[in-house]
């Protein structure tokens, strides 16, 4: 799949899901397909889409100083975000639903 500016493109289908200044990465935050999270760096807010088809994200961290994303496989087939910030330590985030948390 290729992203370009926020921009997903699979198969003809197009998905934007964040501005151009936003960073994106995909990962199994359901344990099963890849989905998208986005980090506004402006407000260090965090959102995972839980579906392709769905518009509306959910917001699942709020981490100060929040400069880059990335993707970090987890157990059991369930993927977790690091979340580096300009100065201090990373925090991990567990995007699943039903967990919400700083590590």
């Amino acid at each position: 799949m290729a992203v370009h500016g926020g921009v997903f493109v699979d198969a003809g289908r197009r998905w934007a899901v964040s501005d151009p200044a936003d960073i994106v990465t995909l990962g199994r935050w359901t344990c099963a397909q890849p989905l998208a999270a986005v980090l506004d760096t402006a407000t260090g807010q965090i959102w995972v889409f839980p579906s392709w088809g769905r518009v509306t994200a959910r917001p699942v961290a709020d981490v100060a100083g929040a400069a880059s994303l990335l993707t970090v496989p987890g157990r059991n087939g369930c993927d977790l975000l690091s979340v580096r910030r300009r100065r201090g330590n990373a925090v991990l985030v567990d995007p699943r639903p039903e967990l919400t948390a700083d590590a």
